[in-house]
């Protein structure tokens, strides 16, 4: 099987995941030719490769790797010419298109190599690193009696003040909570996965009035509120109770662990053309938001700000 891999010219964030999710034995072993094209948001329009592979008669599988797509505003007319679609920032507008499967950011450079399920010891409660934008210092000052704690704020993404991978891992290794606001626009951010795979436990509220995270995460075992009030209260009544702290972060490791397997087969299963993973969650869940018109109506008024 020849998988042949078309990365856009311009270094890209998601690149350290992706190539761990292709780097796996499936796809050495597969009998099916797979065209798997990476399209980014840090490109102004698709690249004039993809509109070829995608008006093209090849007979060769053809995948589309859309990133970036944050403010969900990138044409995707051509999702349509290929035969999967696998893109992150779940959007339920897209619910009817059967070939489009959202998966979560993952991580950046740093991350990626996950830590042994023993427990280890922790300096803080929660902690949170990031840019200064939208609620996050209404966030922060929620938690402030909660402690002990981490923070760090920068000026904005790769900016000059933030913390490098290394210390941003042993930040997130130190503490039992890491603190997942939305990103610029939409709920899903690298924070999430990098908390994961750093053994602590996500904490992130409501998203136009829902879990959002079960689209790309399905049952997971996050901290997930309606305010940062209440997710504040809910961390410190966890981190008064040695067995409920205990059990909270066995359950999240546990889960992780198999979550994160799964997810490396689904992918491998998505792109050879393995169509049984469609019926499992959350991607059962991704189908259903087609019926779910409350939320498409609040993704439209959300998201129409940033135009196409």
């Amino acid at each position: 099987m020849a998988l042949r891999v078309v990365w856009p010219a311009e270094e890209i964030e998601e690149k350290p995941f992706i190539e761990t999710l292709l780097h796996q034995k499936a796809f050495a072993e597969a009998p099916e030719d797979v065209q798997l094209l990476v399209y980014s948001g840090i490109q102004k329009k698709p690249s004039p490769e993809i509109f070829a592979v995608a008006r093209s008669k090849h007979s060769a599988r053809r995948v589309l790797l859309h990133l970036s797509d944050e403010k969900l505003r990138h044409q995707n007319q051509l999702y349509s010419s290929f035969d999967l679609v696998i893109r992150n920032y779940f959007d339920p507008r897209l619910a009817w298109r059967s070939n489009v499967f959202a998966f979560p950011l993952g991580w950046t450079s740093g991350f990626g190599s996950l830590l042994p399920a023993q427990e280890r010891p922790v300096e803080f409660v929660w902690s949170f690193l990031g840019a200064t934008k939208g609620d996050r210092e209404l966030m922060v000052e929620s938690f402030r009696q909660v402690g002990p704690s981490y923070q760090h704020f920068s000026s904005g993404w790769n900016a000059h003040d933030q913390l490098v991978p290394q210390q941003v891992r042993e930040i997130y290794e130190k503490s039992v909570f890491g603190l997942c606001p939305p990103g610029n626009a939409h709920l899903d951010t690298f924070r999430v996965m990098e908390v994961l795979e750093a053994g602590a436990i996500p904490v992130t509220k409501k998203f136009l009035g829902r879990d959002l995270f079960r689209y790309t995460f399905g049952d997971h075992p996050f901290l997930v509120a309606e305010t940062w009030a209440d997710a504040a209260s809910e961390v410190q009544n966890i981190a008064n109770n040695p067995q409920a702290l205990h059990a909270k972060r066995t359950e999240t490791r546990s889960w992780y662990q198999r979550y994160r397997a799964q997810l490396f087969s689904d992918f491998a299963m998505l792109v050879l053309g393995d169509t049984r993973v469609r019926q499992a969650k959350p991607y059962s869940l991704q189908r259903s938001a087609l019926f779910d018109i409350g939320l498409q109506l609040r993704f439209w008024h959300e998201f129409k700000r940033y135009g196409r």
